[in-house]
């Protein structure tokens, strides 16, 4: 089963909607986690997957929107992961913004909240590795899993990831000129068991060299960042599906 690890597809910017989920399902694509960044699109994560059950809601507060958070959220957020199956996240750390305290606060709480409920993690993470694993580590072997989304790290912190019980995942920056001979050698090196894939719609748009980087990514061009990591494996297509089939049954069940 080939699914999208990480999108947003209730962003405004995505005004065609219908029409790529039924060209990406046509591919086919059976599944996307739509992952939500605060208290204001948690309802519209929500409706969207009841809309469609091929769309997998995840709740959470990302470390860029901690600012105003309302003084409820986290009952608020405890009431969406204990009443749908879902993720947590987006989540995370990314110390590139201040306040690198808060955010790991943030983060240690909703961390709490996916052992509680035995959910699985959906993170983001930048510039903050020598954290990151201190605060997962209460939740090894407590929850289903977690996926770091748009990896861009070396094959030993994806070792490291994969030891925790966790994924990384790749969209179309792997497909970049300047981007491909290094991470051809991490996902030629790291197991195929660790590898996930996702858009990030409609962010992490595709470049080509006579268009360079388009405005937005597009659900299809998941297709594209298999077909790069299969190329890169020696591996088929079918042998790609089924270990994302194999991820996708851990991190859910």
């Amino acid at each position: 089963m080939m699914w999208d690890a990480h999108c947003h597809l209730h962003d405004s910017r995505i005004t065609d909607l219908p029409q790529q989920l039924h060209q990406a399902k046509e591919i086919p694509i059976s599944r996307w986690v739509v992952c939500s960044t605060g208290p204001e699109d948690w309802e519209k994560v929500l409706s969207l997957s009841l809309q469609d059950d091929a769309l997998f809601p995840a709740f959470g507060v990302h470390p860029w929107y901690i600012d105003n958070l309302p003084p409820q959220w986290e009952s608020q957020l405890f009431d969406y992961l204990k009443n749908h199956t879902c993720f947590v996240g987006e989540c995370g750390l990314d110390f590139e913004k201040p306040p690198q305290e808060i955010q790991e606060t943030i983060f240690a709480t909703q961390i709490r909240m996916a052992i509680e409920l035995g959910r699985p993690l959906n993170i983001h993470c930048r510039k903050a590795w020598h954290r990151l694993f201190p605060l997962l580590k209460p939740a090894i072997n407590k929850i289903p899993g977690f996926v770091i989304h748009a990896y861009s790290q070396n094959r030993d912190i994806a070792m490291q990831i994969a030891s925790y019980g966790g994924f990384v995942s790749f969209a179309c920056h792997i497909l970049r000129p300047w981007n491909q001979s290094r991470y051809q050698r991490i996902i030629t090196e790291i197991p195929l068991e660790t590898i996930l894939i996702e858009t990030d719609a409609p962010d992490i748009p595709l470049y080509t060299l006579k268009t360079g980087l388009s405005s937005l990514s597009r659900l299809s061009d998941l297709a594209l960042v298999a077909k790069q990591i299969c190329e890169w494996k020696n591996i088929s297509r079918e042998t790609l599906s089924q270990s994302l089939t194999k991820a996708w049954e851990k991190l859910t069940s």
